[in-house]
């Protein structure tokens, strides 16, 4: 057997049908892998969490900007020595890359107590209603994986960067 089996591999645009898909391949993996269920319900959330990001960044831009783009998005599930990594990367508005590097900073220094309060507060007040988002999504993605957000953002064009998420999932949880 594979020592670090990649349990989920895609490369290409993703959307709501493919994320459906994604989430069925991981289904059927499931059973092989031996997953706890509290596991598998946090793996499926992460990814529809990572997948909306990457689908919300993408969608935003051009046509041919998407064409001028080198790296493509990519979406990868893994499992390794004592966690499961969850991985995604595509290309975004560099406009956009110091503000989704504030929140995932913001939150990343947050104690998990206070993670918690901040999800709360922002669920209750409606913050997170604009289209550009107050974080749910990373705070969310940060809650469950009860560990840092690794990310990276490298320019590739002009007006294009390459954001890559990596969270990782304990095994036991």
């Amino acid at each position: 057997m594979q020592q670090n089996p990649e349990i989920i591999n895609y490369q290409g645009y993703l959307n709501y049908q493919i994320t459906g898909e994604l989430i069925e391949k991981l289904e059927a993996n499931s059973h092989k892998l031996n997953l706890k269920k509290s596991t598998y319900r946090k793996i499926v959330t992460l990814m529809v969490e990572i997948i909306e990001n990457n689908y919300k960044y993408v969608n935003e831009l051009a046509d041919h900007m998407l064409e001028s783009s080198s790296q493509k998005p990519y979406f990868i599930v893994k499992k390794e020595d004592s966690c499961f990594r969850l991985e995604s990367g595509n290309p975004i508005l560099k406009k956009d890359a110091a503000q989704l590097k504030e929140k995932i900073d913001f939150v990343n220094q947050l104690p998990q107590e206070d993670l918690q309060d901040l999800y709360k507060s922002t669920m209750a007040n409606g913050i997170y209603e604009n289209n550009k988002g107050a974080g749910l999504g990373i705070m969310k993605m940060a809650k469950i994986s009860k560990r840092k957000i690794h990310y990276s953002i490298q320019d590739i064009t002009e007006h294009l960067a390459y954001y890559t998420i990596k969270i990782y999932i304990p095994l036991n949880l």
